[in-house]
Order: structure tokens, then C-alpha cells, then sequence
């Protein structure tokens, strides 16, 4: 036999095992009714060492209580935000891009857009989006209430709010009472979204 042949499938698989044994282990049933928990497969490339920070243990509507509350990465606006914005929507009013304009406003300068600032309560981006990535049915309407204008430079900082639990005939109701505060906290907008999220579906 040639000393250099390739080994045999699965050989360097087996040796891995025995010389990290601590790596193997045997799987384990899961209790019925126990939270499921996913990696998602764009984490799990990263390879054992990242998978402590990046485990979700997924909610259905029956996990959620009124007062949890979900805060998000902060995020400074610029005016690349601004300008993209304004050319993938179409909304290019100069309050928006226009600085000259700007300084004849009340405000004395350029203000974000409405619909940015909306954009940025969206749940998918949100730290409650890996939770109910198995749940979510469906968004069914929100609300939105702009308190303050908000210009480039301001960090603003995206909260979501459980505020009302509501058992519906196939899915339950989520309401979120969600908030925008920028750098001093102050609340920049607030609203609420609705969402229908799935029950745990039974073993």
C-alpha cells in the first residue's frame, strides 16, 4: 500500500473526535414544551467559539409579558442616511437635502425624513427580531407620532415595549408601544406597532 495514499473518508473526521474529545457530544433530546433555541447560519460560519453570544431561544405569543421591554443599537444619522433616502423613495423635498433651504426653515437647518425615522422602529431590526423569527405571522398596522425633528448627527437609540396581549382565534395579537430617543433622551417619536405572533405549537 502506498504510504501516500489519501486516508479513508470520515479518517480525519475521527481523528478530530479523538483528539478533541471534549468537542463530541451526543445528542440530547429535547423536553417537550422546552423553549426551542436556533443558531442562524450565517452565525453558526463563525464557528464554535461564537456560538455562546449568538443562541436565541425563540418566543411564541404565550412567552411575552406586558413591560417587557427590547432596546436596540443606537444609530447616528448622516447625511448619506438622508440622501439615500431620499433617492430610494423619491421624497426629495429640499428640507431634506437642501442647506440653504434648510437655514430659511424654522428648524435652521436640514430635518430627517419622517418615514427614516419610522424605518428605524422596524421590528425585523430590532433586538426582538432573532426571538420571533420562528412566531411572527404577521404585521398588521401601527401607528406613529413624530415629537420632535431630528437632524444629522443626532444618535438615535430604536425601544419596543409589550403594552397589551391579545388571544386571537389562530395567533395572539402583539401590541408594542415603540419609542425613538436621540441623545439627550428625549423621545424624538413614539407610536405602536401590532403584530400577530404564533402560540407554541404543541409536541
Amino acid at each position: 500500500m502506498r504510504a501516500d495514499r489519501d486516508p479513508p473518508a470520515g479518517a480525519h473526521r475521527a481523528l478530530a473526535a479523538q483528539e478533541a474529545p471534549g468537542l463530541v457530544r451526543p445528542r440530547v433530546p429535547r423536553r417537550r414544551g422546552a423553549p426551542r433555541v436556533t443558531l442562524r447560519a450565517a452565525d453558526a460560519r463563525r464557528g464554535s467559539g461564537h456560538v455562546l453570544g449568538v443562541v436565541v431561544t425563540q418566543r411564541y405569543f404565550d412567552d411575552f409579558t406586558v413591560g417587557d421591554r427590547f432596546k436596540s443599537p443606537s444609530r447616528t444619522l448622516t447625511d448619506a442616511h438622508f440622501l439615500f433616502f431620499a433617492g430610494m423613495t423619491g421624497d426629495n423635498h429640499p428640507l431634506h437635502y437642501d442647506d440653504e433651504y434648510g437655514k430659511k426653515t424654522r428648524y435652521g437647518r436640514r430635518v430627517a425624513h419622517g418615514l427614516l425615522l419610522t424605518s428605524l422602529t422596524a421590528v425585523g431590526a430590532s433586538t426582538l427580531a432573532p426571538v420571533i423569527e420562528e412566531s411572527i405571522v404577521a404585521f398588521v398596522e401601527q401607528s406613529t407620532r413624530f415629537r420632535a425633528p431630528v437632524f444629522i448627527g443626532d444618535t438615535i437609540q430604536p425601544e419596543h415595549e409589550v403594552i397589551a396581549l391579545e388571544r386571537k382565534r389562530s395567533a395572539g395579537l402583539l401590541t408594542l408601544r415603540v419609542s425613538l430617543r436621540n441623545q439627550q433622551g428625549e423621545i424624538v417619536l413614539d407610536g405602536e406597532h401590532r403584530y400577530l405572533i404564533a402560540y407554541r405549537p404543541t409536541a
